[in-house]
Parts: C-alpha cells; structure tokens; sequence
C-alpha cells in the first residue's frame, strides 16, 4: 500500500496585532481564516496464491480525492524596519484544514476466487490531515501612500 497526500495550494487571510518593543521593531501575533487544495492518493496491490495450486489472484486498486478544504491558521512574528520604507521579518503559523478523505476500490484479477473472473474485492476507506508548520523569513517594502492626517482649523 502506497498513500500520499498533501496541498497543492494554500491561503489565509489574517489580521495582526502587536507591541512596538523598540522604536523599529514589532513583535506581533496573527490569526485568521486559511484556505487550501488538498489531496490524498491510495494505490494498493497484492499476489495471492492458495497453498497446493498454481492458480494465483492479483488484487489492484486505488483511488485519488483532491478537496478544498478551509480551516484556521495562528502564528507570531517578529518585524524590524532597518530603513526607511524598508522591513525584514521572521513569522512562524500554525495551520489546519481539517481532513481529505476518499474511498479506494480493489479489484481483483485472474482467477479471482478460482472462477477466472475479475471483480470487486473490497473498499477501503481513507482520511488524511491538512495541517503543518510554516516559518518564513520576508523583506518588505512599505509604500505609505498616505499622507499625513489634515486638521481643519475654524
């Protein structure tokens, strides 16, 4: 039996909140809505023979679910402006989606059950879990388009 599964994608949209533990540098943490395309890929295979013959059975199957799946992800960070307009940050999240699950179906082939016909042997259910770690390191370039509050004086 061979499984494999993971995400083919994955997105959050978070939001932050920190503490200025220095003139340039926040230390914050976030949390929010996470996103993903997972999958999850069963192949299964087998030679069977009966004590005494020669006749043998071959069973064979699988099955493939690809799912979006949403969840939640929380995490922390650390942000330092080096330079004007200019920041580099360390952020670590924590995500989980939930669960990819599908069904592979084994058949069998040959003598199958010594009637030499091929059929269905069984159905075998799976389920994996959609979540991880992510860190990541990131320079930022901040574009304050925004000018400076104006106060209207009377």
């Amino acid at each position: 039996t061979t499984i494999n599964s993971g995400l083919d994608y994955l997105g959050t949209v978070r939001g932050r909140v920190g503490y200025i533990v220095a003139p340039s540098m926040l230390v914050y943490g976030t949390a929010g809505f996470a996103y993903g395309g997972a999958y999850a890929h069963v192949t299964q295979s087998a030679y069977e023979t009966q004590p005494g013959l020669s006749l043998g059975t071959t069973f064979a199957g699988g099955g493939t679910s690809n799912q979006i799946l949403a969840g939640w992800t929380a995490g922390g960070g650390v942000e330092w402006m080096f330079m004007p307009n200019w920041s580099a940050k360390a952020e670590y999240l924590y995500y989980d989606l939930g669960k990819v699950s599908g069904s592979a179906v084994n058949n069998y082939y040959g003598t199958g059950g010594f009637t030499g016909h091929a059929g269905m042997q069984n159905v075998t259910n799976y389920t994996a879990r959609a979540s991880g770690n992510i860190a990541r390191l990131g320079v930022n370039y901040h574009l304050n388009l925004a000018s400076a509050p104006m106060i209207a004086k009377f």
